[in-house]
């Protein structure tokens, strides 16, 4: 990503590619910067976003999303060279002939030297490379936070309890439940919190004491 914003920091000073409605782009002398490494290195700017995409979050949306991207701007570029053709006939294809399609060809095959970058290219390079970074963590952190603290509506807690009585009732278990009434009473008394129990415990204890008085007035 760092790569990527160089070169589109880089391409927005001296870009003959970039659209001059008033007469046709200069194109620069020498092969510098980042036209050294790229003649469009706005185009490979997106498709190396799109990659980076791809290869850190490869799920089926973001990988379409990137792959538009991607072939949008591979595919723009290499139609731009022809439209540039036949617009300046006389300085695109000299330009074509020092640069390269393909990074880092024309420095391989040493037409251009690698180098000359302006600070607009390497310092807003990094500053928007690193603002970059820290918004997604932050977005990442936030979206963490949120799923983490939203509470769970009533509908996705019905949903979710529907499998287990479903299975529940393939079983048998709700038959069961409904055919012995000592289950209900106890399932009811799990929900009130024991409080079943007191008063049996209550009940019990009187049914104890009365018994006694009724044999002491036999006695």
């Amino acid at each position: 990503m760092l790569l990527a914003a160089i070169l589109l920091m880089g391409s927005l000073i001296g870009n003959p590619a970039l659209p001059n409605p008033g007469s046709p782009a200069v194109v620069p002398a020498e092969m510098r910067g980042v036209y050294a490494v790229t003649r469009h290195p706005m185009k490979w700017a997106f498709a190396l976003w799109g990659l980076r995409h791809i290869a850190i979050y490869p799920v089926r949306a973001n990988i379409i999303l990137a792959a538009a991207i991607i072939i949008l701007a591979l595919v723009g570029a290499a139609l731009q060279d022809r439209k540039k053709e036949a617009l300046q006939p006389d300085t695109w294809p000299a330009w074509e002939s020092r640069t390269s399609y393909w990074p880092f060809a024309a420095i391989l095959s040493c037409r251009a030297r690698l180098g000359g970058f302006g600070m607009h290219a390497l310092a807003g390079g990094f500053v928007l490379w690193l603002a970059a970074t820290r918004g997604t963590h932050s977005a990442c952190r936030l979206a963490g936070r949120h799923l983490a603290l939203a509470p769970i509506a009533p509908r996705s807690i019905f949903r979710m309890a529907a499998p287990r009585t479903s299975q529940m009732a393939a079983s048998g278990h709700l038959a069961t439940t409904a055919a012995s009434p000592r289950t209900a009473d106890r399932a009811v008394c799990r929900r009130r919190g024991g409080r079943c129990n007191r008063r049996r415990r209550r009940a019990a204890r009187g049914s104890g004491h009365g018994s006694e008085r009724h044999l002491g007035r036999i006695a």
